[in-house]
């Protein structure tokens, strides 16, 4: 199985029980997790690049099991098209943008030209969360500019993550509309959500995510195995479709 959708590093709304790498990785042996895509919340919360550093050290000493998923922001830091071009003759393969917490807006046509310019690598898959963890008082990120990147980056993979029933329907015709784009399903709450969302836009684009240490990654692992679904379909969402986009 593959996480697409673990961080590393301090919460600042409450303090995290299983925070530290070793905890980590008793998690997902617990629950079975092969590796995960690894995001730093230092990156998120302080310093991007320093926290992008963090997560590279940590992926490196652990490289059977983590795999760096690093943050970029077009607004404060380094230039992004270096820095980015840095990350990729490193062999990243997967990027994460917080426009909510970097203060700055996707609808932006400077901000996106500044993105795009960076990412202009076809295999680098780009995450959007549209909430960091399912918790009602976490702002959400609109619609409107989640559709706004993916009009942007049309050759990119793009996964759309922290998506609960309250904005599902809202990007399912998105998500059919645009065969780039991926759902994440570590916030996906309601019964037969993950079986609706399989029915409108196909199992080959629903990925699994846990948000790990955040959230509890048993739940996330309990509500993949009592999926009304095949067996092929569960592993593609558990770990194939992944292992594809990732080239491993």
């Amino acid at each position: 199985m593959i996480d697409v959708n673990g961080y590393y590093g301090s919460w600042p709304y409450w303090k995290l029980r299983h925070g530290e790498i070793a905890n980590i990785l008793r998690l997902m042996d617990r629950w079975q997790i092969d590796q995960v895509l690894v995001c730093s919340t230092k990156a998120i919360f302080y310093d991007w690049e320093e926290g992008n550093e963090e997560v590279l050290r940590i992926a490196s000493e652990h490289a059977d099991r983590l795999i760096p998923s690093l943050t970029i922001n077009p607004v404060f830091g380094s230039d992004i098209r270096e820095t980015t071009k840095k990350y990729i003759q490193k062999g990243i393969k997967s990027l994460r943008v917080f426009p909510l917490y970097h203060r700055y807006s996707l609808s932006n046509g400077y901000i996106l030209e500044k993105l795009t310019s960076a990412i202009d690598q076809q295999n680098i898959i780009v995450s959007v969360p549209i909430r960091l963890t399912m918790n009602w008082a976490m702002p959400v990120l609109n619609a409107a500019e989640v559709e706004a990147l993916t009009e942007a980056l049309e050759k990119n993979p793009i996964i759309i993550s922290g998506i609960n029933y309250g904005e599902l329907y809202s990007f399912l015709p998105l998500l059919r509309k645009r065969g780039h784009l991926f759902l994440e399903t570590s916030c996906l709450q309601a019964r037969g959500s993950i079986e609706c969302a399989a029915e409108v836009i196909g199992s080959d684009h629903i990925l699994m995510g846990t948000g790990l240490p955040i959230q509890n990654p048993g739940i996330e692992i309990a509500k993949q195995k009592k999926l009304n679904l095949s067996d092929e379909d569960k592993n593609k969402i558990t770990g194939e479709n992944t292992r594809l986009l990732l080239g491993l």
